[in-house]
């Protein structure tokens, strides 16, 4: 009698991951994407303008009729949002969103200048004190067609840290280099109590100092000549 022999094949059966194990590896690669963007947004940087006109409107949109946005006063530090030809899109510190002419405004390289000269001249010796008859823009430089930032008003007083000169040059021709390095010229004089004037931003820049007077000597009489003898 034959029979015949019946073979059996058995595959291992896998074990399918607990739903748990998929979902703690959803959360974790969510949470690494997460950190990724929040490490790409801490790169970016604000970047800042500072308002060198004495005020300025903002308007909606670069037009020749346009609506006014808001207001912006000297010293004031804007959020740059967008550059366009010769004008800046920026928001102010009260959240107010406009357009202005980039001529009155100062980029953070140039206010950082003024804000080298106010630490490094802070104890300089005073040499005199004065008092402005107008409205006077700090300087980096002498000269009035350097750069200028911060607005004195008239009748402030002041005190005088250092001179500088700057040479004559005739109409057209391109304006000559101060001959003292850049200097603290002017700071806010202290009050009677010895307190130092409150200012909108920084004390202390660079600024033209006006031609000395030059005095001449008295003109001596003429002598009348002598009579012929007789």
């Amino acid at each position: 009698m034959h029979t015949s022999g019946v073979s059996l094949i058995i595959f291992p059966i896998r074990k399918q991951a607990p739903p748990r194990i998929f979902a703690g590896a959803i959360v974790g690669l969510i949470f690494l994407a997460i950190l990724s963007g929040c490490s790409r947004f801490q790169h970016l940087r604000h970047e800042y303008v500072y308002v060198a006109a004495r005020q300025v409107f903002l308007h909606d949109r670069v037009a020749a009729v346009s609506n006014r946005v808001g207001q912006v006063t000297n010293g004031e530090e804007l959020e740059l949002l967008e550059r366009g030809h010769r004008f800046v899109k920026v928001r102010t510190p009260k959240g107010e969103v406009g357009w202005l002419e980039e001529h009155a405004v100062i980029d953070d390289k140039l206010y950082q200048q003024f804000a080298d000269l106010s630490k490094k001249h802070a104890e300089d010796p005073v040499v005199a004190n004065a008092q402005l008859r107008d409205d006077l823009y700090m300087h980096v430089l002498p000269g009035r067609d350097t750069d200028h930032f911060l607005l004195i008003p008239g009748n402030s007083k002041v005190q005088l840290l250092a001179r500088g000169t700057v040479e004559k040059r005739a109409p057209g021709s391109r304006p000559a280099k101060p001959k003292t390095p850049a200097t603290a010229a002017l700071k806010p004089a202290e009050s009677s109590a010895n307190k130092p004037v409150s200012s909108p931003a920084l004390t202390g820049a660079k600024a033209a100092t006006p031609a000395a007077k030059t005095l001449t000597p008295a003109a001596q009489p003429s002598m009348a000549p002598e009579p012929p003898p007789m």
